[in-house]
Protein backbone atom coordinates (compact mmCIF):
# COMPACT_ATOMS: atom_id res chain seq x y z
CA UNK A 1 0.00 0.00 0.00
CA UNK A 2 3.13 2.44 0.61
CA UNK A 3 4.38 1.78 -2.53
CA UNK A 4 1.04 2.86 -4.25
CA UNK A 5 1.32 6.29 -2.32
CA UNK A 6 4.87 6.84 -3.36
CA UNK A 7 4.27 5.81 -6.67
CA UNK A 8 0.91 8.16 -6.82
CA UNK A 9 3.44 11.19 -5.49
CA UNK A 10 5.95 10.40 -8.28
CA UNK A 11 3.05 10.90 -10.67
CA UNK A 12 1.81 13.59 -9.20
CA UNK A 13 4.85 15.52 -9.58
CA UNK A 14 4.86 14.87 -13.16
CA UNK A 15 1.31 15.51 -14.39
CA UNK A 16 0.84 18.62 -12.62
CA UNK A 17 -2.38 19.76 -10.51
CA UNK A 18 -4.75 17.44 -11.22
CA UNK A 19 -2.67 14.97 -9.84
CA UNK A 20 -1.94 16.89 -6.85
CA UNK A 21 -6.43 16.84 -6.53
CA UNK A 22 -6.18 13.24 -6.58
CA UNK A 23 -2.96 12.89 -4.09
CA UNK A 24 -5.17 15.60 -1.90
CA UNK A 25 -8.33 13.04 -1.96
CA UNK A 26 -6.52 9.84 -1.78
CA UNK A 27 -4.69 11.24 2.06
CA UNK A 28 -8.30 12.15 2.84
CA UNK A 29 -9.28 8.63 2.78
CA UNK A 30 -6.18 7.60 4.52
CA UNK A 31 -7.11 9.85 7.47
CA UNK A 32 -10.58 8.26 7.39
CA UNK A 33 -9.54 4.97 7.28
CA UNK A 34 -7.02 5.91 10.19
CA UNK A 35 -10.15 7.89 12.22
CA UNK A 36 -12.07 4.70 11.29
CA UNK A 37 -9.71 2.12 12.84
CA UNK A 38 -9.17 4.44 16.21
CA UNK A 39 -12.90 4.45 16.35
CA UNK A 40 -12.53 0.54 15.93
CA UNK A 41 -9.97 0.46 18.95
CA UNK A 42 -11.81 2.38 21.37
CA UNK A 43 -14.84 0.08 20.37
CA UNK A 44 -12.63 -2.70 21.48
CA UNK A 45 -11.12 -0.94 24.49
CA UNK A 46 -14.97 -0.44 25.57
CA UNK A 47 -15.81 -4.09 25.29
CA UNK A 48 -12.01 -5.36 26.67
CA UNK A 49 -13.37 -3.30 29.79
CA UNK A 50 -16.84 -4.18 30.10
CA UNK A 51 -15.68 -8.18 29.88
CA UNK A 52 -12.92 -7.34 32.87
CA UNK A 53 -15.83 -5.62 34.67
CA UNK A 54 -18.18 -8.53 34.46
CA UNK A 55 -15.67 -11.00 35.47
CA UNK A 56 -14.48 -8.91 38.54
CA UNK A 57 -18.00 -9.50 39.39
CA UNK A 58 -18.06 -12.68 38.69
CA UNK A 59 -15.00 -13.20 41.37
CA UNK A 60 -16.74 -11.19 44.12
CA UNK A 61 -20.07 -12.61 43.77
CA UNK A 62 -18.49 -16.20 44.43
CA UNK A 63 -16.46 -15.04 47.15
CA UNK A 64 -19.39 -13.63 48.54
CA UNK A 65 -21.52 -16.70 48.38
CA UNK A 66 -18.83 -18.52 49.64
CA UNK A 67 -18.55 -16.57 52.46
CA UNK A 68 -22.00 -16.67 53.25
CA UNK A 69 -22.36 -19.83 53.24
CA UNK A 70 -19.22 -20.73 55.82
CA UNK A 71 -20.89 -18.12 58.09
CA UNK A 72 -23.82 -19.96 58.40
CA UNK A 73 -22.32 -23.67 58.28
CA UNK A 74 -20.06 -21.37 61.62
CA UNK A 75 -22.90 -20.57 63.13
CA UNK A 76 -24.92 -24.07 62.89
CA UNK A 77 -22.16 -25.30 64.69
CA UNK A 78 -21.81 -22.68 67.49
CA UNK A 79 -25.91 -23.25 68.09
CA UNK A 80 -24.70 -26.72 68.53
CA UNK A 81 -21.83 -25.92 70.91
CA UNK A 82 -23.81 -23.67 73.01
CA UNK A 83 -27.03 -26.22 73.56
CA UNK A 84 -24.32 -28.88 74.70
CA UNK A 85 -24.32 -30.91 71.35
CA UNK A 86 -21.59 -32.47 69.34
CA UNK A 87 -21.94 -31.08 65.95
CA UNK A 88 -21.72 -33.30 63.31
CA UNK A 89 -18.63 -34.71 61.42
CA UNK A 90 -19.99 -33.75 57.82
CA UNK A 91 -20.60 -29.75 59.30
CA UNK A 92 -16.51 -29.94 58.95
CA UNK A 93 -14.89 -31.68 55.74
CA UNK A 94 -12.32 -33.21 55.38
CA UNK A 95 -9.66 -30.67 54.06
CA UNK A 96 -7.77 -33.72 52.07
CA UNK A 97 -11.00 -34.10 50.34
CA UNK A 98 -10.68 -30.10 49.44
CA UNK A 99 -7.12 -30.61 48.04
CA UNK A 100 -7.63 -33.78 46.45
CA UNK A 101 -10.62 -31.06 44.25
CA UNK A 102 -8.44 -28.09 44.17
CA UNK A 103 -5.40 -30.15 43.16
CA UNK A 104 -7.29 -31.73 40.34
CA UNK A 105 -8.86 -28.73 38.67
CA UNK A 106 -5.90 -26.71 39.47
CA UNK A 107 -3.75 -29.23 37.41
CA UNK A 108 -5.88 -29.85 34.71
CA UNK A 109 -6.46 -26.00 34.37
CA UNK A 110 -2.62 -25.55 33.71
CA UNK A 111 -1.87 -28.59 31.29
CA UNK A 112 -5.31 -26.38 29.46
CA UNK A 113 -3.72 -23.40 29.24
CA UNK A 114 -0.12 -25.07 27.88
CA UNK A 115 -2.20 -26.88 25.27
CA UNK A 116 -3.90 -23.90 24.43
CA UNK A 117 -1.31 -21.71 24.23
CA UNK A 118 0.49 -24.51 22.09
CA UNK A 119 -2.36 -24.89 19.70
CA UNK A 120 -2.96 -21.13 19.38
CA UNK A 121 0.59 -21.00 18.38
CA UNK A 122 0.52 -23.79 16.07
CA UNK A 123 -2.59 -22.56 13.87
CA UNK A 124 -1.74 -19.04 14.47
CA UNK A 125 1.35 -16.53 13.19
CA UNK A 126 0.99 -14.97 16.96
CA UNK A 127 3.08 -15.15 19.72
CA UNK A 128 0.44 -17.46 21.42
CA UNK A 129 2.84 -20.10 22.56
CA UNK A 130 4.45 -17.17 24.96
CA UNK A 131 1.84 -17.72 27.08
CA UNK A 132 2.54 -21.18 27.92
CA UNK A 133 4.49 -20.57 31.16
CA UNK A 134 2.00 -19.24 32.37
CA UNK A 135 0.11 -22.84 32.37
CA UNK A 136 2.75 -23.96 35.26
CA UNK A 137 1.46 -21.44 37.95
CA UNK A 138 -1.72 -23.49 38.54
CA UNK A 139 -0.38 -26.69 37.86
CA UNK A 140 2.32 -26.85 40.14
CA UNK A 141 0.24 -25.30 42.50
CA UNK A 142 -2.66 -28.02 42.23
CA UNK A 143 0.35 -30.61 42.42
CA UNK A 144 1.40 -28.58 46.02
CA UNK A 145 -2.83 -29.72 46.84
CA UNK A 146 -2.26 -33.14 45.79
CA UNK A 147 0.81 -33.57 47.79
CA UNK A 148 -1.09 -32.40 50.56
CA UNK A 149 -3.92 -34.95 49.77
CA UNK A 150 -1.55 -37.65 49.91
CA UNK A 151 0.38 -36.45 53.03
CA UNK A 152 -3.13 -36.45 55.00
CA UNK A 153 -4.08 -39.66 53.92
CA UNK A 154 -0.86 -40.89 54.87
CA UNK A 155 -0.84 -39.20 58.25
CA UNK A 156 -4.66 -40.58 58.57
CA UNK A 157 -3.48 -44.08 57.71
CA UNK A 158 -1.33 -43.40 61.13
CA UNK A 159 -3.45 -42.67 63.25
Amino acid sequence: MGEFWTGLDIFSRACGSEISLLNNLANSIQADLVLASASACSSSQVFDLAVLLLIIIAVIAVVRVRHATERRRLDLARTYIEQGMQPPTQLFPSAARTDLRKGIVLVALGLGVMVAAFVGQATSTSEAGDFAPVGFIPLFIGLGYLVSFTVAKLSAREE
